[in-house]
């Protein structure tokens, strides 16, 4: 079932591409939007924000306002709506690109002054994102994932670790992509970061685990991020 929302542009992580655009597009079509547009670690999607805190391989959203040739974007500053409020303008290279960073922020911001807009780098009320990557996509950024919660819930820093476990990020990213909304099981738990990551999300979870000893374990690191033990032999 199709639901209406906004246009949006994920910039996606560049370390395993294909699995962060499966990601996006598996919330997408979960939660009733459809893909518009693709580009490296770019993503564009008519769709809703409900689901922008389960995101784990995105650096951030924006609202979309454009694309074009890379080449054809100081045209399009000087004819784009403004928004409301001060702003500013930041540039995110992806790939290599002759393009200095800093220096097409201000041209760009200038652009803008010179129409009116009123600038404020320090603590502005919208930024502007502009992602240069084979062509250009610019939005005003609207959300941004924290990844450094991943870092923290790394497996050598729960209480009970056991090598080879998956990483936080990954697992999150394969939740997503399984599109689990309600309730999912995991028949091999181990030390549970798959279900921690579930519950984190606010989705019920259950996990099975074949050894004693591992699935104490895994009760314990549930426990220490305050969710259900629901670990069964």
């Amino acid at each position: 079932m199709k639901m209406s929302g906004m246009r949006y542009i994920f910039y996606t992580t560049g370390d395993i591409e294909e699995i962060a655009k499966c990601e996006v597009k598996s919330l997408v079509e979960l939660y009733g939007g459809n893909i518009v547009g693709e580009d490296t670690q770019i993503v564009i999607a008519e769709t809703t924000d409900k689901y922008f805190h389960r995101l784990s391989m995105v650096h951030d959203v924006s609202l979309h306002l454009f694309s074009c040739d890379i080449h054809r974007l100081k045209d399009f500053f000087s004819e784009m709506n403004i928004p409301r409020g001060t702003l500013c303008v930041r540039v995110r290279k992806i790939g290599k690109k002759d393009v200095k960073s800093v220096q097409l922020e201000k041209e760009l911001g200038a652009i803008l002054w010179s129409r009116g807009a009123e600038i404020s780098v320090s603590n502005p009320d919208n930024i502007i994102r502009v992602y240069l990557s084979r062509k250009a996509h610019v939005g005003i950024l609207k959300y941004e994932v924290d990844t450094k919660q991943f870092l923290e819930r790394r497996p050598d820093r729960k209480p009970f670790f056991r090598p080879g476990a998956i990483l936080p990020r990954f697992a999150r990213a394969l939740v997503n992509i399984s599109q689990v909304r309600q309730r999912l099981v995991d028949p091999m738990c181990g030390t549970g970061t798959i279900l921690i990551e579930t519950g984190l999300m606010g989705i019920d979870f259950a996990g099975i685990e074949a050894f004693r000893k591992i699935a104490r374990g895994c009760m314990q690191n549930l426990n220490y991020y305050n969710l259900p033990r629901n670990v069964f032999l």
